[in-house]
């Protein structure tokens, strides 16, 4: 797998506006669901890692591997689509707390 690794935050008190009572990999699965894995992907994690802040008001989502970049494009496009908004991007990002997705077989697999 490549070591490109790619994240962003979106605050949670404003996802759950949106999304009432779904946790952090439903909301990442929901925003997957839009997203058909690519071949170029396959491999892909998405994962939830220690925000920056790490106030706790933040959530971090990075990608790692094959084609994190778009994941990561896709998937900002999606929250931003559905109104959350997303006021941070990076190029790198922390290491995986936990495993939320992955692309594999032309679809996003959870762990």
């Amino acid at each position: 797998m490549s070591d490109l690794t790619y994240s962003f935050v979106y605050d949670r008190a404003q996802a759950a506006t949106v999304f009432q009572e779904i946790g952090i990999q439903g909301l990442i699965l929901a925003m997957l669901a839009r997203i058909p894995a690519q071949s170029a992907w396959e491999g892909c994690l998405v994962y939830s890692g220690e925000a920056p802040e790490n106030d706790g008001a933040m959530i971090c989502i990075g990608t790692r591997g094959p084609g994190a970049a778009e994941v990561q494009e896709q998937i900002v496009s999606a929250f931003e689509a559905t109104g959350i908004p997303v006021p941070a991007i990076y190029e790198g990002g922390p290491e995986p707390r936990v495993e939320l997705a992955r692309a594999k077989d032309g679809r996003w697999a959870t762990p």
